[in-house]
């Protein structure tokens, strides 16, 4: 058996299993009734003849087993990760009542030494490249579009109804209405747009494109398809030049270089965010591989990938995406996911273990201050969200963001002690 399953014999004496024996009599009076009494005032005795003592027995079987059962965690300090199985060893009148009780619990954990972990941060330094990629998207932000009636030509917008077909099969999902294109952007497949230049409003044109082996969808992936778009409108992009002028329209700056310089600060800001994030994963990587844990229990595993689907279910769904048409999607069903998803659900749970471990050897408390600072952070953040005012003050919250920051604090540890 796994140290990380445990089982316990609970034994109750005759003198204690009294009251709960004197309380289920008290409930059958109320639920059977007997000639008389009025419900709830029969007497133990009655009840016992009229019913049988074993009648008893039975309705008071739950309350003992759970009484006893959480007397028995608190004593022995242990931590169910599942509902116990419970197999009754005795059960009589006249008899103590004894039963086992079998559970995992978390597995245990021996860190490894974070000292011999030898990683450095990167320096931030943000290219021209980089720059030109923001300053694009910031005229693409802005640009302004204007119908035409002309040809396609590159750098325009196509608006087309689209069909696709294998082997003279309609592709189930393959035909769309009003689709748009930026021809020369990257579409979900190389060449498309290219194939779209030349034509003019209400031209139709077939052509054919092979998909990429590594594309996402395994449908489509290595498959040449036909395609048959249809053009519905034209519009010319025009990008406004990055100058002086622009940047005074934008509110806050009074040239170029006064936007650069501040464009250039906000990159390395999210190059640090980037940067801190990768070093805590690899932290906690290599940390994994240098630290010691029990067999996990499979129930764990089970409860973890269930979570992981259901956080995976409603990100989709934020999306405005059924869950079963995403499955479809990826030709897959829920057990299938599931089945992939252990492997991660195992990684998941020995995180969590790490940091637990951490933050029980280093003893890391949360105070009233520091819950209060991140709840005036939080509502800062979401000041549009007026619900989020009252869901903040409940003790669920409260729970939340405690074990949020203790999960900061103790990876802040383990970068303290690595990243020197």
């Amino acid at each position: 058996m796994p140290k990380s399953i445990v089982e316990l014999t609970i034994e109750i004496n005759t003198e204690n299993l009294t009251p709960f024996l004197n309380k289920a009599a008290k409930r059958l009076s109320q639920k059977n009734k007997i000639s008389g009494f009025r419900p709830g005032k029969t007497p133990f005795n009655l009840i016992e003849k009229q019913l049988g003592t074993m009648a008893i027995y039975e309705e008071a079987m739950e309350e003992i087993l759970n009484d006893s059962y959480f007397k028995a965690l608190k004593k022995n300090q242990l931590l169910p990760v599942e509902k116990p199985k419970i197999d009754i060893i005795k059960f009589a009148p006249g008899n103590p009542f004894i039963y086992k009780a079998i559970f995992a619990v978390l597995p245990k954990v021996k860190l490894g030494d974070c000292k011999k972990i030898n990683l450095k941060r990167k320096e931030i330094k943000i290219t021209p490249d980089q720059m030109e990629k923001a300053l694009k998207e910031l005229q693409k932000m802005r640009a302004k579009e204007t119908l035409v009636d002309r040809e396609i030509q590159k750098g325009d917008k196509a608006i087309a109804d689209l069909e696709m077909f294998i082997d003279k099969v309609p592709l189930e999902g393959g035909q769309s209405k009003n689709t748009q294109i930026i021809i020369g952007d990257s579409f979900f497949i190389p060449g498309f747009g290219e194939n779209l230049i030349g034509l003019k409003k209400n031209e139709t044109k077939e052509f054919s494109l092979k998909f990429p082996v590594d594309h996402y969808d395994k449908k489509l992936s290595g498959k040449t398809v036909d395609f048959k778009a249809k053009i519905n409108e034209v519009y010319k992009i025009d990008y406004p030049e990055i100058n002086d002028e622009f940047i005074k329209n934008l509110g806050k700056f009074e040239n170029v270089e006064e936007f650069k310089k501040k464009l250039e600060e906000n990159l390395k800001e999210e190059e640090k965010h980037k940067e801190e994030q990768r070093l805590e994963l690899k932290i906690l990587d290599e940390l994994e591989e240098k630290s010691e844990f029990e067999e996990i229990p499979e129930i764990l595993i089970e409860l973890e990938t269930d979570k992981m689907i259901l956080e995976l279910e409603a990100n989709i769904k934020q999306q405005g995406i059924k869950f079963e048409d995403y499955l479809n999607h990826l030709q897959k069903t829920r057990e299938n996911l599931k089945e992939e998803l252990k492997s991660k659900a195992k990684k998941r749970i020995k995180t969590i273990l790490l940091i637990n471990e951490i933050i029980k050897q280093k003893e890391i408390k949360i105070s009233d201050e520091d819950i209060e600072k991140a709840k005036e952070e939080t509502l800062r953040a979401y000041s549009f969200n007026p619900e989020l005012a009252k869901n903040i003050q409940t003790e669920e919250y409260k729970n939340y963001l405690i074990n949020l920051l203790k999960n900061r604090k103790a990876i802040e540890f383990l970068k303290s002690e690595i990243l020197k």
